[in-house]
């Protein structure tokens, strides 16, 4: 057997920080009983005093009971104080200063046994090696020697098993010794919370519940008190903001900070398709504004509410519009086919015919750049 088998080595050093920790807590215990019986006398002096002022002549009798309520329940505080006190005093330092004695005794006595069976299996073991070395000198014996080493190693096995059984012992000694303290701490924390307990049912008392009520947190528990139709949330302002106002959050746009036409649209529940690429379509087509002064601000964009209309949406407009622009671009490249045929058909023309023949193209293009404008001014007037 070797030291591996015991799960946690504790040595003398262990040992030593160990009742060093059960003296400090049994001292630790002392002092705040002390302390306890203390505060009990101190809380007994502020009730009395308090008594005191209910019966003076210029005291009222509402702000009187108010005295003798405050008195009485620390009157019962100083009680409880004086109770855990005598708690802590006959069930949980007495019995461990008890404990901690003959704690420390078993260790100093087991410490001592220990190092006498040590010291007493190291002194065989040496002897044993010296007449194995005094038998080889005399006689050299294979046989002989192998008995001798299987003597010594079982003396070394021995003392190993000795060194494992003192160091579990110890550590079992140690286990079940904290386990009583924890029990006597578990006292501890039931009677303090009894203690508690008690004195906070007060608080169902009608004249100490209206005096309660009276005062705001003094800790301030609960941050300051909320405003009249202020709602709690860990949001952001901005998150919280309303999005379903009917209203649209736009902002003073100023040439050269910011880049005009961007308006921030809101989503309705309904006709929200009818929206969708208008501030994209905007910002496009208001890029080309130049910015005459940094101090000048843009109107502000208020479209105006969509109905439920046969109106066609933005889309399908620029739509028809692109579709007749290609359909006149296509017939002014038919004239121009034609004038180029007519051309290289017959040479007698004349230069005046030519010439009616480019101001007819030039004509039909104009047509078609002014169909197109109009069609763009109507798609921003149904925005």
């Amino acid at each position: 057997m070797d030291l591996s088998s015991v799960e946690t080595i504790i040595t003398r050093k262990d040992l030593r920080h160990s009742i060093q920790a059960y003296d400090d807590l049994v001292s630790a215990c002392c002092a705040y009983r002390k302390a306890l019986v203390e505060m009990s006398r101190a809380t007994s002096s502020f009730a009395s005093a308090m008594d005191v002022c209910s019966r003076l002549k210029g005291v009222t009798d509402e702000t009187g009971v108010n005295f003798q309520a405050a008195g009485g329940l620390h009157y019962l505080m100083a009680n409880h104080w004086e109770v855990l006190s005598h708690t802590l005093e006959q069930q949980f330092e007495e019995p461990l200063r008890q404990h901690v004695s003959q704690y420390k005794t078993a260790v100093v006595e087991r410490s001592a046994a220990y190092e006498r069976v040590i010291v007493e299996k190291s002194k065989a073991i040496r002897q044993t090696e010296a007449e194995n070395l005094n038998i080889g000198k005399k006689k050299r014996d294979l046989h002989s020697f192998r008995q001798a080493l299987s003597i010594l190693q079982a003396e070394l096995d021995e003392l190993d098993r000795l060194k494992v059984a003192h160091y579990q012992e110890v550590l079992d000694h140690e286990q079940e010794m904290w386990d009583v303290v924890s029990g006597k701490v578990c006292l501890v924390v039931r009677s303090s919370l009894e203690v508690f307990d008690k004195i906070t049912s007060k608080s169902t008392d009608s004249v100490l519940e209206t005096m309660v009520q009276s005062i705001p947190d003094p800790f301030d528990s609960y941050g300051p008190p909320k405003k009249e139709g202020q709602l709690f949330s860990i949001l952001t302002p901005l998150m919280t903001a309303g999005t379903n106002t009917g209203t649209i959050n736009s902002y003073n746009i100023r040439y050269g900070s910011a880049k005009p036409g961007l308006v921030e649209l809101p989503r309705t529940d309904t006709a929200t398709s009818e929206w969708e690429g208008v501030s994209t379509r905007i910002r496009r087509h208001s890029s080309p504004v130049a910015a005459t002064s940094s101090h000048t601000s843009l109107p502000l964009l208020t479209p105006t509410p969509l109905r439920h209309t046969n109106m066609p949406t933005i889309l399908a407009v620029i739509d028809e519009s692109r579709s007749r622009h290609e359909s006149q671009a296509s017939i002014a490249d038919d004239v121009n086919s034609t004038v180029n045929s007519s051309t290289s058909s017959s040479k007698t023309r004349t230069l005046p015919d030519f010439e009616e023949g480019v101001q007819s193209l030039s004509s039909i293009r104009t047509i078609s750049d002014t169909n197109t404008q109009n069609q763009f001014e109507g798609s921003v007037a149904i925005d």
